[in-house]
C-alpha cells in the first residue's frame, strides 16, 4: 500500500468512526464542508469516502441532497435484528466457543455492550465470513445502539447474563440468552425506533 493509499485509508476509517459513533443520528445529512475542515483535507477524498460508505450501506445519498444516515423504521430494524441474530447462531452451531473468553470492558454496561459478545462469538467461531457479517450488521445498527436504549430493557442483566454464558462456554444457555435478548428488541421496535428520534422531528 502507497503512503497515499493509506493515508486516505486512514481517513476513511476516522470518518467511518465517527459515523457510527452515534453523533450522527438516522436521517440527519452530513455537513461535507465541516468534515473537510476537521480532517484538513479537500471535497474530493471526503466525497469518495462517503461513496465508498454509500457503497457499504452506511449512508445514502440523493441527488442536490448530499448524504445522510439512512433512516431507521420499524421494518428496517426488524430486518437488522433478525440478520444478526440469524447470524449469531449460526457461528454458535458450526464454530463453537472461544475456550477462554477475555474479560471485556464493558463497565458501564449499555445497549452497544452486545456488540463485544457478538464479536467475542465471532471471533470463537473460526469462520471470516461470520465475522464480516455481525461487523458489517453490527455496523447498520451502532447509531441505534448509541441512542437512548428505551427504558423497557434491564440491560445489565441481559449482558452479564450473556457474558457468564460466554465465560462457562455453555452454547446453549447462550442460545437461549440471545433468543431473549433479540426476542424482547423484536417486541419494542417502536420503542426503539422512537427513542432514535427522540426530540427530533422525523
Amino acid at each position: 500500500m502507497s503512503v497515499q493509499d493509506s493515508v486516505v485509508e486512514t481517513l476513511y476509517l476516522e470518518v467511518k468512526r465517527e459515523l457510527l459513533s452515534g453523533r450522527i443520528l438516522p436521517g440527519e445529512r452530513l455537513n461535507i464542508k465541516a468534515l473537510c475542515e476537521q480532517h484538513h483535507v479537500s471535497k474530493s477524498p471526503i466525497r469518495n469516502i462517503l461513496n465508498r460508505l454509500v457503497g457499504e450501506g452506511l449512508l445514502a445519498a440523493q441527488a442536490h441532497d448530499g448524504f445522510y444516515r439512512p433512516r431507521v423504521t420499524v421494518q428496517s430494524l426488524r430486518e437488522l435484528y433478525n440478520w444478526e441474530q440469524d447470524i449469531v447462531l449460526l457461528a454458535i452451531r458450526d464454530g463453537g466457543l472461544p475456550p477462554a473468553p477475555p474479560e471485556l470492558p464493558l463497565e458501564p454496561l449499555t445497549e452497544e455492550s452486545i456488540e463485544g459478545v457478538l464479536s467475542l462469538i465471532a471471533e470463537g467461531s473460526g469462520n471470516t465470513v461470520y465475522r464480516a457479517a455481525l461487523a458489517n450488521v453490527s455496523a447498520h445498527l451502532s447509531a441505534i445502539r448509541r441512542t437512548a436504549p428505551s427504558q423497557a430493557f434491564t440491560l445489565e442483566p441481559e449482558i452479564a447474563g450473556l457474558l457468564e454464558a460466554l465465560k462457562e462456554t455453555n452454547p446453549d444457555a447462550l442460545r437461549r440468552r440471545l433468543k431473549r435478548y433479540y426476542h424482547r428488541r423484536l417486541s419494542k421496535l417502536s420503542d426503539i425506533v422512537a427513542d432514535a428520534y427522540r426530540g427530533r422531528s422525523q
